[in-house]
């Protein structure tokens, strides 16, 4: 039988693509070392759907996708669900990695989550049975919860807060600007992503849900808002750019506007989208954070003891030693400081910071989260407040 081909990046020549197959053939051989009877290893995100994104600087390959395994075993792994980061797999594999382990029973009862359409419609198996992700019940027809609007929101705000520094405003380091400018594209992608599923509608793949876009939402566009068409256009430049990118178009942005304007375009749509789901009215940037504060979307006995085993159960690095007792949604908790730091760095000659903002994130990390280091300055405080949020969100953003 003829070897399936597995293709990770597209228009790219065949050189590239076995760079990022021997990158994932690295991990996929230390997976099967580590976890006992794996029924199969599958590459999800951007790479899993031939969608790979890299750029090449100073005749260094550099991967921006990030690569997302799920390893499907076939004797429960503990906790039989669980997504684990490392800081010792991204030097391994050169960009960010996490590995999703579920037992194979499990697949029957996924919730409607993007991560499982994308996994089931939108991912290449690297090792074992191809046939396995059709235990998850999952249909391209199904609803997907408007709440994963807010998880995919979240996510990106996450992304951006990771790749942005304050030193930045000096900041020379192509690479850096780069990893910026890919992460403000990714996260206008969103928005387009987010519009579908108001629309009940979704796809894994960038081109079809481009094409979806045009012809259910954007032929609309004529009654929309000037917000609304701003976001529109932005979403049509981020697939253009995401589907024809190269060192060339991230390398033009001008990353410090990209920034500011993609922070702006992130308040307006999270108000359209908090309008559209819950139906009440949102008129300012106060609005906004008074009632992501007031709402709380319901965190279930199974969430709260899946949240829970993540904080204390061995990791395949080492063994996590936080332990949290969770009274509320701890993604929403998260997804609240990560919108007040990211909107608390105001556009001026370099940076400023918006101390208020500051303030509120460090009191629900604080309350919520113990454990952060306190400091005085307000540099040091987003930056603390920063890290001890990417390190909670390890945990809980899957």
């Amino acid at each position: 039988m003829k070897k399936k081909e597995i293709v990770l990046v597209q228009n790219c020549n065949s050189e590239i693509n076995d760079f990022f197959l021997s990158k994932t053939s690295i991990l996929t051989d230390l997976l099967l070392k580590e976890i006992n009877s794996v029924e199969a290893i599958v590459l999800e995100g951007s790479l899993g759907k031939g969608e790979g994104t890299y750029y090449q600087l100073d005749n260094r390959l550099v991967p921006l996708s990030d690569y997302d395994f799920t390893v499907v075993t076939r004797r429960p792994f503990l906790p039989p669900l669980r997504t684990y980061t490392s800081q010792d797999f991204e030097k391994l594999m050169g960009s960010h990695c996490t590995v999703l382990i579920i037992w194979k029973p499990l697949l029957r009862f996924v919730p409607p989550k993007i991560t499982w359409y994308d996994i089931k419609f939108g991912s290449q198996t690297l090792h074992g049975n191809e046939k396995v992700l059709n235990l998850i019940p999952l249909r391209m027809s199904d609803h997907i919860p408007l709440e994963e609007g807010i998880r995919l929101l979240f996510n990106r705000i996450l992304d951006l807060l990771a790749a942005f520094d304050l030193s930045f405003a000096t900041e020379r380091n192509n690479e850096h600007r780069i990893k910026l400018a890919y992460c403000c594209n990714k996260a206008t992608l969103a928005f387009g992503e987010c519009l579908l599923l108001l629309r009940n509608k979704w796809n894994p793949c960038a081109s079809a849900r481009n094409e979806m876009l045009e012809k259910e939402v954007f032929s609309e566009s004529k009654r929309w808002s000037e917000p609304l068409l701003a976001i529109r256009n932005a979403v049509r430049e981020a697939t253009f750019t995401k589907l024809n990118i190269s060192p060339k178009t991230l390398n033009e942005i001008d990353t410090r506007a990209f920034w500011f304007d993609t922070q702006k375009l992130f308040n307006s749509f999270l108000k359209y989208y908090f309008e559209k789901w819950k139906g009440e009215e949102i008129n300012s940037d106060r609005d906004l954070i008074d009632f992501m504060l007031k709402y709380e979307p319901p965190f279930s006995p199974h969430d709260r003891m899946l949240a829970m085993l993540d904080f204390f159960t061995p990791s395949l690095s080492g063994r996590r030693r936080k332990v949290f007792a969770f009274t509320k949604n701890p993604v929403w908790l998260c997804l609240i400081v990560a919108y007040l730091l990211y909107t608390s760095v105001q556009r001026s000659a370099y940076f400023s910071l918006d101390i208020r903002r500051i303030a509120i994130a460090e009191d629900i990390l604080k309350t919520y989260f113990p454990g952060m280091a306190t400091y005085t300055s307000s540099s040091n405080r987003w930056s603390s407040a920063k890290a001890w949020l990417l390190e909670i969100a390890q945990f809980v953003k899957h």
